[in-house]
């Protein structure tokens, strides 16, 4: 008896980024599957597409990078596919993505609480602000960061604090699927 269908699964996705002297190919042919629950980590050298492929699990890959070849299934349904209002209702709840640098994902005009704010008010109108505050509060505690962070601004914390931070709000809305790229790092 076959299990539930496998989200993502990538098939033979390949992309491209044009260049003066030809083409230059950071992913080629691409096959992966995941299950519900299971984890995946690329190894791989600084430049070797590894980034890239997380963005186009997204479809965010961005010009003049382009999607050659491939299919991005989730739950059955070509992502590539897809028409632009519909990836973008997925993406943030159903695919999230904690991006690899925070001093440039995280706005540093706005203390942490907003930045969950507006994050779980975008996908889920009516939520009250102490419903998401609290929801916040758990999922950053989770990942070992006090309550009290939360009111503070990006600058004010540690490189490790704020990739946790990143990690957060990439959970909050408990996605199906959560690219992380380079989690560990800390700038």
């Amino acid at each position: 008896m076959a299990g539930p269908a496998p989200i993502p699964q990538v098939r033979g996705l390949s992309i491209a980024y044009p260049i003066a002297i030809g083409t230059v190919r950071a992913v080629e042919e691409v096959d992966l599957d995941l299950s519900d629950g299971e984890a995946l980590g690329l190894v791989g050298e600084s430049g070797c597409g590894k980034s890239t492929l997380g963005l186009s699990i997204l479809r965010m890959v961005r010009p003049p990078g382009r999607i050659t070849a491939g299919r991005n299934l989730y739950h059955g349904r070509d992502i590539l596919a897809m028409k632009e209002n519909e990836v973008r209702r997925l993406r943030g709840r159903s695919i999230n993505m904690a991006f690899q640098n925070p001093l440039t994902s995280l706005n540093p005009l706005y203390r942490i609480d907003r930045q969950f704010l507006e994050t779980i008010r975008e996908h889920e109108l009516g939520t009250s602000r102490a419903d998401a505050l609290a929801r916040a509060e758990r999922v950053l505690g989770e990942l070992g960061v006090e309550p009290r962070r939360l009111y503070e601004y990006p600058h004010q914390l540690s490189g490790g604090m704020r990739q946790r931070v990143m990690l957060a709000l990439g959970l909050i809305m408990d996605p199906d699927i959560l690219v992380a790229d380079e989690p560990t790092a800390s700038p």
